[in-house]
Formats: C-alpha cells, structure tokens, sequence
C-alpha cells in the first residue's frame, strides 16, 4: 500500500510543481498542459499495460481480491471563493485530480499583479486514511524535490480550516527572483488537498489580506 502512495503522490505532484514553478503565465499554461498531457498518457499506458496482464485471469478471483490499493483514484474537488475581478482562474479536470490555478490581477495591490499566484489542487487516495501526516508530508517534499528550487524555512503540523495539516515555509528561487512559498497539505479521510501560495517577495505583505481572503476559503466539497 505504501508503495502506491507513493506513486500516486508522485503523480499528482507534477501538477501541483509546474504549477508553483513561478514561470511567467504563458509558460506556466504551456508546463501545465504538457505535463498534464504527458502524466495522461502515462495513465494509459499504464491501464492498458494492466489489462494485458490481466488477461486470462479469474473473474472471480480479481473480485474477491480486490481492495484499497486496487480502487481507482477520484477527482476530489474544492470549494473556495475567489473575486474574479481579481483573480484570474484556470480550472484543469483530471479523472484523478483537480487542479485550479489562481493568479491575482487585482487593483488594490498593483505591484503584485501577474506576480502572485495561488495553486489549488485536489486528489481522493483510497486508504489515505491509514497514514498520519507525519507519514505523507515527508513524501510529498521528496517528490517535489523541494530542496531543489526552494529553500525551507520552517514546517510545521497543524491544522487548514479545520483539516489535518502539514505545512513548508520557504523561498523559491527562479534565476535572480525570490518568491515566498508555502506547500500546505491538508487531508480529511482520504481525500487530499495542496494549497500553494506563492508571491514575488517584495509584495508578500501588501498582498497577505488578498491571499488569506482566499486560502480561509478553502474546502473540501
């Protein structure tokens, strides 16, 4: 079981990282869809790879042994509330996941305009439940490579709106700029949710009530 956590985080994540890379806008869209793309094709490679080997087998025999490691992933999505005259929205629907990618565009902040995004993104593992946070957390900063591109500063286990939670603090470097950066997990049952907000450093202040106004909105639907 613990291996296919993995495996499954370490899908999803591909995402959530392309997502919180800190490329310009059109770069982002272009590393999101050619992942998105490329993990798709993956899945049914994969699919049909298990088909062949399924072949031959006892109906019978798959149905009694099936179980949380044999369920199909589910997309889990959020609910959450965003002004869209300040923020631009894109949505992306996987069969395994929900991704929704906000990045202000706002007034009242002018200087964090295009510079500060928040990335939503959402997956149901069957058998979650089995793991604490302290179990998955360190999976997920493994296979984000976080020690890469981001510099943490702190981490902590607590809580999101009420969900169990697990959160990394840093700064995320992209050539001469500094984003601040948090990678939130928070789960209930097994459904998971990463939020990642991320922000140009010199406008994280000013732009702090804009993003808490969003991320105090955030649930599981």
């Amino acid at each position: 079981m613990k291996k296919l956590l993995i495996a499954i985080i370490a899908a999803s994540l591909v995402f959530t990282l392309s997502a919180c890379g800190g490329e310009s806008s059109e770069e982002k869209e272009s590393s999101s869809k050619s992942t998105a793309a490329s993990e798709n094709n993956s899945s049914e490679k994969e699919d049909e790879s298990s088909n062949e080997e399924s072949d031959g087998t006892d109906d019978s025999d798959t149905a009694s042994s099936t179980s949380a490691d044999d369920a199909p992933l589910q997309a889990s999505p959020l609910v959450y509330a965003a002004d869209e005259s300040s923020w631009e929205i894109e949505n992306e629907s996987y069969t395994d996941a929900v991704i929704t990618s906000l990045t202000y565009i706002g007034t009242e902040v002018p200087d964090a305009a295009e510079v500060c995004n928040i990335t939503l993104s959402s997956i149901v593992i069957p058998g979650l439940e089995e793991y604490s946070m302290d179990e998955i957390a360190p999976i997920y900063k493994d296979r984000l490579g976080l020690n890469d591109g981001m510099t943490i500063n702190s981490e902590e286990a607590g809580e999101f709106n009420g969900y169990e939670a697990y959160s990394y603090h840093g700064i995320y470097t992209v050539g001469e700029a500094d984003f601040d950066m948090d990678i939130i997990i928070a789960r209930e049952g097994s459904s998971l949710m990463v939020i990642c907000p991320m922000s140009y450093s010199d406008v994280t202040d000013a732009i702090k009530e804009q993003f808490d106004a969003v991320l105090d909105s955030v649930r599981f639907s």
